[in-house]
């Protein structure tokens, strides 16, 4: 008796893994989803960064330590 419980509880834990894992497959990304990420990773590599004087603010190019720096954005 006790095998034919625990043979039951381990099926049933195996359907409810399945499902699970159905149900999140099925998901996915919608197209809003893809085009925040488009839209966040956009002008990733062209960015026109400015550092200015000597300081201790750590410029993203170079890594060098500068007074201040600016970054131009762009609404396109």
């Amino acid at each position: 008796m006790k095998k034919i419980i625990v043979l039951f509880a381990v099926l049933l834990i195996a359907v409810i893994v399945f499902i699970e894992r159905s149900n999140n497959s099925a998901e996915g990304m919608n197209d809003l989803m893809l085009e925040n990420i488009e839209a966040l990773a956009g002008n990733e590599g062209s960015s026109s960064i400015h550092c200015m004087g000597n300081g201790c603010v750590v410029c993203p190019i170079g890594n060098v330590k500068v007074y201040m720096y600016f970054e131009a954005y762009s609404l396109k």
